[in-house]
């Protein structure tokens, strides 16, 4: 996978991701008796990328591990973090709270400019 297309990637997920939730969440605060567990489940999750390890990679800093961390650090406002467990080495995790962090910041300017 190329980095430009693993940027384009997580871009894509984390959007999608973004959307479910601001989606579940305003659907949520307009009818709270129609509330579905999917839309819970949607907004209790980590997101985890499979990148792998990069063992034929001359360079650390050139693995697509290492790559999707700095994406998240550079790519989102406010920077997202992203973090690799010692026993998954291969993977990106972005926890809940760092996702419910950076929707939330994200969503508080839209929601205070006047419509």
């Amino acid at each position: 996978l190329s980095f430009p297309v693993a940027r384009a990637a997580v871009r894509y997920v984390l959007g999608r991701v973004k959307e479910r939730i601001v989606s579940s969440t305003t659907q949520n605060a307009k009818d709270r008796s129609d509330a579905d567990d999917d839309d819970e489940a949607t907004t209790s999750r980590e997101v985890t990328f499979i990148t792998g390890v990069g063992k034929n990679v001359t360079s650390p800093t050139a693995t697509l591990r290492d790559y999707i961390v700095n994406c998240l650090q550079q790519d989102f406002v406010p920077p997202i973090e992203g973090t690799v467990p010692p026993r998954a080495m291969g993977t990106v995790c972005v926890s809940t709270d760092a996702l419910q962090e950076w929707i939330q910041q994200a969503v508080e300017p839209q929601q205070q400019s006047p419509s």
